[in-house]
């Protein structure tokens, strides 16, 4: 499509998402003849009204949860369709990658839980269905590659699904091994990819790496085949770039998702445009015809651990936490972490249980937890609060710690 039929496309869409958003009772009071009249939303609107935004349409709902980067969980709704699309959305990405357009055989390499992470013998993988197999990040250690490398030679995967952290680590044990077995491709997403691995994976595993940006309120989506080159995709949701003082903040609304209306939701990232930053381009940015440099801010999360693994998928631990205003992740010590609760309306046993419960599907015994609940969350000097924190040797980052518990 061009640039006209892409903006037809989207306008098209637009106008049964804004049918639907009549339809909530956040929305219901406001004339919105176009995307313009809506107001900017931040997670802080939606947070604790999130039913606000919900619309019923007799269709089963899938339900979902994020910790986001804050490490504040949002109750979040998913449309049959919206789903469905985002599959599709996934497998032709994947296809026009050079991978298998369809089914193949399949490793994911995320947050899953496979077994006890105190479990010390293999196998660190299982089936969840023909030719589909999760492979534990949990246990990815310089001792445990050896199993790794041989199910992947075994296994001969034709897509890995991974987060960038733990993709990162076990492209660090291939290189020591001194390349690692063959990969199809590599299809990164949920965090920021860090410079240099695309190139790394290509030597490793001989894969072309293809990254997928999205969020878990699923407004907006982009993709990259070549560092610094993302592209939106306007059949997703329409994208929007807003300045502030601390940069551009990428606003998503998404054209496929009918079971919760979030209407210009501010993600959070920030957008880097380049130097070129003019209203032609921002409007071929929009519609995927022209490339930007990627978000500015997403960081890959994790806890260092002294044998030299990492414990990653730190956004589960807040999800279903209900009563948490804020859920943030400590680490003050070489095995020492502290889970420092901001309490919500709701807040109790059930809370601290959750937020430990999940923390410990990912923390070995090993791991000294210590749980406390403060007045507000731990801000860094930029004034964020996210869900990680790496205080070991910064004493100016504990003592904020210290005054949010005052």
């Amino acid at each position: 499509m061009n640039a006209g039929q892409r903006e037809e496309m989207q306008a098209r869409l637009l106008r049964r998402v804004l049918a639907d958003a009549g339809e909530t009772r956040a929305y219901s009071g406001l004339p919105l003849g176009g995307l313009d009249a809506a107001p900017v939303l931040r997670k802080d609107n939606v947070r604790g009204g999130e039913d606000l935004f919900a619309r019923s349409s007799g269709l089963p709902q899938a339900a979902a949860a994020t910790g986001g980067t804050t490490g504040t969980p949002l109750r979040l709704l998913r449309s049959p369709g919206q789903i469905v699309f985002e599959q599709a959305l996934v497998d032709h990405l994947v296809a026009q990658a050079g991978g298998p357009a369809g089914a193949g055989r399949v490793v994911v390499l995320r947050g899953d839980a496979i077994k006890p992470v105190d479990a010390a013998a293999p196998p660190f993988w299982r089936s969840t269905a023909p030719d589909r197999m999760l492979l534990s990040a949990h246990h990815l250690t310089p001792a445990n590659y050896p199993h790794y490398e041989a199910f992947l030679a075994s296994f001969r995967p034709q897509v890995l699904h991974a987060y960038p952290s733990a993709l990162e680590l076990l492209t660090r044990f291939a290189e020591d091994a001194g390349g690692g077995p063959r990969i199809g491709l590599v299809f990164t997403s949920s965090e920021q990819l860090p410079a240099g691995l695309r190139a790394r994976v290509k030597r490793a595993f001989g894969a072309d790496l293809i990254d997928f940006y999205g969020q878990a309120e699923r407004v907006c989506a982009a993709w990259s085949l070549r560092d610094g080159e993302y592209w939106f995709r306007p059949d997703y949701g329409v994208a929007e770039v807003l300045a502030e003082d601390d940069g551009l903040h990428l606003l998503g609304t998404s054209l496929r998702n009918r079971a919760q209306i979030l209407l210009r939701y501010d993600t959070g990232d920030l957008v880097d445009l380049g130097r070129d930053d003019t209203p032609e381009r921002r409007r071929l940015v929009r519609l995927g015809l022209a490339p930007f440099g990627g978000m500015i801010g997403r960081q890959s999360e994790y806890i260092a651990l002294p044998d030299g693994s990492r414990i990653i998928g730190l956004n589960h631990v807040p999800r279903g936490a209900d009563g948490a205003a804020s859920v943030q992740i400590l680490q003050i010590g070489p095995s020492r972490i502290r889970v420092h609760v901001t309490p919500a309306t709701g807040y109790g046993d059930h809370t601290r249980a959750t937020v430990l419960a999940n923390l410990r599907q990912k923390a070995p015994s090993s791991i000294e937890v210590e749980y406390v609940t403060a007045r507000q969350p731990v801000r860094l000097p930029n004034g964020k609060a996210p869900l990680f924190i790496d205080a070991r040797g910064r004493p100016e980052l504990l003592a904020r710690t210290e005054h949010a518990l005052a």
